[in-house]
């Protein structure tokens, strides 16, 4: 995917770079791309960011999204599994492997 998005970037483009869960368990690294190069020949400026960075901002955030999601403007999405006992191998294990839409939640209700 990488190699696909760094052939159509434009000279001196941008690319935030976020979400590595799913390869957080992986023992080896997937190769990186074979056109790397293109980062240098378009200058290409490429940052990651972590959401800690911004949590200065989290109140609003939360204020505009909740807003959104009540009028109906933004869905929030969910997948609830049921019981404290599947908290420990099966959900735990399975937040990490992207197999669940949105949200992973454990209901103890």
């Amino acid at each position: 995917m990488m190699e696909a998005v760094l052939d159509r970037m434009n000279n001196r483009g941008r690319i935030a770079l976020c979400g590595l869960i799913a390869g957080y368990d992986d023992v080896v690294r997937p190769p990186g791309p074979r056109n790397f190069g293109l980062l240098v020949t378009k200058r290409i400026r490429a940052e990651g960011f972590i959401v800690v960075d911004h949590a200065d901002r989290a109140a609003r955030c939360e204020a505009e999204l909740g807003a959104q999601v009540e009028t109906g403007r933004l869905r929030a999405f969910e997948t609830v599994v049921e019981g404290f006992d599947s908290v420990v191998v099966p959900t735990f294990v399975g937040s990490f492997d992207g197999g669940h839409v949105g949200k992973l939640v454990v209901s103890l209700g």
